[in-house]
């Protein structure tokens, strides 16, 4: 039960700094209002689950050598969701967004 535990609160920990220093960058918002805070946090989580879903498919892809250190791997699905999404952008590639809720599929254009 406790590895069980601590398995969630590395995640949790994982998760915040993801959302902070290491990723979204979420502390210099300087959003202090309240219903300006909740749109925030929606748009937040929403970019958490797609870049958590692009990292999925690139471990899916094999693609985690071209972006992590083989020897030690220290990105996060969420990492790895995000240096996919800085590599395409960067190359100038195209980038599909499907997302899949359930039975509802939600496709966007690839944007270029």
């Amino acid at each position: 039960t406790r590895c069980t535990e601590y398995r969630h609160r590395t995640w949790h920990e994982a998760l915040f700094r993801d959302l902070k220093s290491l990723g979204l960058d979420w502390g210099h918002s300087r959003v202090r209002r309240p219903e300006r805070v909740e749109r925030l946090l929606l748009a937040l989580a929403l970019a958490v689950l797609w870049l958590l879903a692009l990292g999925q498919r690139v471990l899916r892809r094999g693609q985690r050598r071209q972006l992590d250190d083989r020897r030690r791997r220290t990105l996060s699905r969420f990492q790895l969701g995000l240096s996919w999404l800085r590599r395409l952008l960067a190359t100038d590639q195209p980038l599909e967004c499907v997302f899949h809720f359930w039975s509802v599929t939600l496709a966007f254009p690839k944007l270029s």
